[in-house]
């Protein structure tokens, strides 16, 4: 009894022992870990220049997703690579112009020609170049519309160059806006008493469409009026009231460049004006002698 007393009581402290033994060697090991060589903190490397670009070329991209054309521009003057920010600011101007066309475009289809012109005339104070950079992108109604608002705000040899050098339209299309904008012009330049270049619109106008019946009216206003003016001349001429003659004879040739009797007229009446001053003279200098 008391010997295996005894050696249940050796067990125990054999087995006591292992696992303060364990539970030391564990212990050590934590401690260890915990006191081991310590590595000094270092900040992160800053970004490079590149770096930082090509994070902003993202957020531009998502602005332009996103439509925020102004937010967008404004984040490119960050750039610091100059061909990097110079290709991303075109990027920028592009679709937002592209953006522009598309809107005005819809505009026009709902029949809201005003707002249609409006983002027109907005896009070009702020891009003068794009209309003659990317005619292409411009739908031919649009062109049209864009073109006749020029022509009716006064600016017909704005929408005559434009016609002709800036926009892809179809032939007929450019015959009918050239037409429009002579049409305009003279008429303009009759109201305001430029006859004669009113007459040169009409000439012009009608080289392109010689059956255009406006063009053709006002041609028959100047000829009546041409005619009234050389026949006032006939009056005054025959009244010896020579000057007025004259006037309205040169007047008349304005509307008719190559009418030889007009020329001839004005010629035999100016002789006779100088006669008539000559002969005064001569008679100023006789009443003085006597």
């Amino acid at each position: 009894m008391n010997r295996t007393g005894n050696h249940d009581k050796g067990l125990q402290k054999r087995r006591s022992a292992l696992v303060f033994q364990t539970l030391l060697s564990f212990l050590t090991l934590a401690i260890a870990s915990c006191t081991g060589p310590v590595v000094p903190h270092k900040e992160p490397a800053p970004p490079t220049i590149q770096e930082m670009d090509n994070r902003l070329v993202l957020r531009i991209d998502h602005l332009l997703f996103a439509r925020n054309y102004p937010g967008a521009k404004r984040l490119t003057e960050k750039i610091r690579n100059p061909s990097l920010k110079m290709s991303i600011k075109k990027k920028v101007a592009l679709e937002w112009d592209k953006n522009d066309i598309r809107s005005a475009a819809e505009d026009l289809k709902k029949g809201m020609g005003i707002e249609s012109l409006e983002k027109l005339n907005s896009l070009k104070k702020r891009d003068p170049a794009f209309f003659r950079d990317h005619p292409d992108m411009i739908p031919g109604d649009l062109a049209e519309t864009y073109l006749d608002s020029l022509i009716s705000s006064g600016k017909e040899f704005e929408a005559l160059k434009e016609a002709r050098s800036s926009f892809i339209l179809q032939k007929d299309l450019e015959k009918t806006v050239e037409t429009d904008a002579y049409i305009h012009l003279a008429s303009r330049r009759m109201d305001k008493g430029k006859d004669h270049f009113a007459l040169l619109d009409i000439q012009k106008g009608l080289s392109i469409d010689p059956s255009n019946t406006k063009l053709l009216k006002m041609r028959a206003i100047l000829e009546k009026k041409k005619n009234y003016l050389t026949e006032e001349g006939f009056k005054q001429y025959g009244r010896q009231h020579l000057r007025r003659a004259i006037r309205y004879w040169s007047d008349a040739l304005l509307l008719s460049p190559g009418n030889k009797s007009l020329r001839q007229n004005i010629i035999q009446a100016q002789k006779m004006l100088d006669r008539l001053k000559s002969l005064q003279n001569i008679g100023q200098v006789s009443k003085k002698r006597t």
